[in-house]
């Protein structure tokens, strides 16, 4: 019966976090939508892909700001540091309708996204908790992508009035304020993570990737901004519908085989987004290129959640790392955003759905831009993958050895084991050699042992390291003058020939085997 309502409690959580990432999802996009919107009826569209680059770098920052304030908090604090932020999101969005200036307009957008970043890294440090150790994490992050984008083209296709349309976006501020606070009601335990873990490297190559990335998705975007403000086409019609469902897709995809695929599937994304970008700038159809566009944008935006989410587990601040992937998008568009307002070319539509004009030149600059974006993309996410990889493995080595180091603490209180519980030190009267009954020594078990079980001559070094020594995996690296990750695997290798889990587990095998 236990049992039956802790998984009950499981799914409602689950539920809790894709709704509450997908109200998020919802407010933040609807809300740039909306913005663009009313910034396109009072400036030229060049104006407009330059406000908007400030509006996201704002909401970056906002996103940072969220792990100082939680750090210094109490919980009180907290709720009432909620209800004002979204009293000044409701705020700001009821100023943006119907403003006329375009400077007012910029300063309440800019008040709006600042607190939508809080809220941002809020949901995705309180979602990642709940989807640890989720074999669906993905999915669960491309669902709740695609139920906000259809909210948006709901709001910004169905609706054509924009008071509506801002009570709509203000009535799921109130919304979002509930579910922020359930989060806290549903989520009584906090996440331990394994702080002895130190994955910068993974960290900083998940960076690179995904701002090398937004630079490539980010001119896109800029390109689908531009003309919307110029009213050939509507980035709200049935193309959009394709983020959506591509989001789901992701998901599916990138959980496959516990993610280890997630990379690879997004770097093949990232080449058809690359087509996309050349497609319309020597000349095709805008049309065409958002069938591709959509897709490839759904894609990244479930893997920078994900990959950043996942992460976070291994890091010492996890609410700085959990929506982190967000805030290095916006910063990368913001960056795209105020370098394409500058450049001195233009382009246009024609009446065929074509791009023409003087922007054709620099295509050749922009091809050879995005051929070095590739390399780096590669090695970046060449060096995200492995690490990560590293991480996952060292973190189950760990949890193994804490969980049977517990077992040999109960079993060495109970039956005086030879074993000490915590380092795993065995109490062996001679460190050079045991002499058993039938006058066999240690160094002949050791070498039918050796034998028995086909260990390689680097496996025995390790094997006979971790009999005689009780220091960390570190030092014991060290003093075998190979990496942590190399030692890793070779206890790996003895524990599959022993049939065994863990570093502990291989020390009382071969113990045991030796007084048969």
């Amino acid at each position: 019966m236990s049992e039956q309502k802790n998984q009950k409690g499981k799914y409602r959580n689950y539920i809790l976090a894709i709704t509450g990432l997908a109200v998020f999802n919802f407010l933040f996009l609807g809300t740039e939508y909306f913005f663009d919107d009313r910034m396109a009826e009072l400036v030229p569209a060049g104006r407009v892909v330059w406000a908007q680059s400030i509006i996201l770098t704002v909401s970056a920052a906002g996103f940072l700001v969220y792990p100082i304030l939680k750090h210094y908090r109490g919980s009180r604090q907290g709720m009432v540091m909620q209800i004002i932020s979204g009293v000044i999101c409701m705020l700001s969005i009821w100023m943006m309708t119907g403003n006329r200036s375009e400077r007012s307009l910029l300063i309440w957008g800019c008040v709006f996204f600042l607190f939508a970043g809080m809220f941002g890294s809020m949901v995705h440090d309180q979602a990642a908790d709940i989807l640890k150790n989720s074999n669906h994490m993905a999915l669960m992050v491309g669902t709740a992508y695609a139920a906000g984008l259809l909210l948006q083209f709901v709001n910004n296709n169905l609706i054509t009035d924009n008071r509506i349309q801002a009570s709509m976006l203000l009535i799921f501020v109130v919304i979002f304020v509930i579910l922020v606070d359930c989060f806290k009601i549903e989520d009584e335990t906090e996440v331990q993570n394994n702080a002895s873990i130190h994955p910068g490297l993974t960290c900083g190559a998940l960076v690179c990737c995904v701002l090398l990335m937004t630079f490539i998705f980010a001119a896109l975007d800029n390109i689908v901004t531009y003309y919307h403000a110029k009213g050939a086409i509507d980035v709200g019609e049935w193309p959009r519908l394709l983020l959506a469902l591509s989001g789901i897709l992701a998901g599916i995809l990138f959980d496959l085989k516990k993610r280890r695929y997630m990379s690879l599937v997004m770097y093949c994304v990232t080449v058809l987004s690359v087509l996309c970008i050349l497609l319309i700038g020597i000349g095709g159809s805008v049309l065409a290129g958002l069938l591709v566009f959509y897709p490839a944008a759904g894609f990244f935006v479930v893997f920078f959640t994900t990959g950043f989410m996942e992460v976070s587990y291994y890091t010492r601040i996890p609410a700085l790392w959990a929506g982190f992937g967000r805030a290095i998008n916006n910063i990368g568009a913001g960056i795209v955003g105020f370098i394409s307002t500058m450049l001195p070319y233009t382009m246009s539509v024609n009446a065929d759905g074509n791009v023409s004009g003087e922007g054709l030149s620099p295509m050749l600059l922009a091809s050879i831009v995005i051929l070095i974006l590739f390399v780096m993309i590669s090695i970046a996410m060449f060096i995200y993958s492995s690490q990560l990889r590293v991480n996952i493995i060292e973190e189950r080595f760990e949890r193994k050895e804490d969980m049977d180091g517990l077992t040999v603490e109960v079993a060495s209180a109970t039956t005086g084991s030879v074993f000490d519980s915590v380092s795993g030190k065995h109490d062996i009267e001679s460190e050079n050699v045991i002499k058993e009954s039938d006058g066999t020594d240690a160094v002949d078990y050791f070498a039918r042992f050796a034998e028995k079980y086909r260990l390689t001559d680097r496996e025995q070094e390790v094997l006979r390291e971790l009999l005689e020594s009780d220091e960390s995996v570190q030092d014991i690296a060290g003093k075998l003058y190979i990496s942590r990750t190399a030692l890793y695997k070779h206890i790996s290798s003895l524990n599959e020939k022993t049939d065994t889990r863990s570093r502990i587990g291989l020390i009382q095998f071969y113990y045991a085997w030796r007084n048969r």
